[in-house]
């Protein structure tokens, strides 16, 4: 399913509910994997490009799941919590320049909860 900032989804098949707080910090590059500092087009990232997630999480018999997370730009960010597999897939818009600005309310992120890991 998708997410956006300030948005509350309830998934059903694991009685979780998931709520996007914020995006606090994005450093994602129009093209990630050109990131050599010797060899990189001009105005290319050098850095490890990554976003900055607010999530809260909550599955009855559980304790709430408040925290932050850093997805890379090139890897799925995968964890467990309450008896599920949670993966975070995608963040929209993409990046076509560095140093736009992308306002809240056009976030999007794509996430998947599982009771099994596949």
């Amino acid at each position: 399913f998708k997410i956006k900032i300030n948005e509350t989804v309830y998934e059903k098949s694991t009685n979780t509910i998931m709520r996007l707080i914020d995006i606090s910090e994005d450093s994602r590059c129009p093209d990630p994997t050109d990131n050599n500092e010797s060899i990189s087009n001009p105005g290319s990232c050098i850095h490890n490009p990554k976003t900055l997630i607010h999530l809260i999480i909550e599955t009855p018999r559980f304790n709430t799941f408040d925290d932050f997370i850093y997805k890379e730009q090139l890897k799925d960010y995968e964890f467990f919590y309450g008896g599920n597999y949670i993966k975070i897939s995608k963040i929209d818009p993409d990046i076509l320049e560095l140093n736009r600005f992308i306002d809240d309310s056009d976030y999007e992120i794509t996430i998947s909860i599982s009771n099994n890991n596949k």
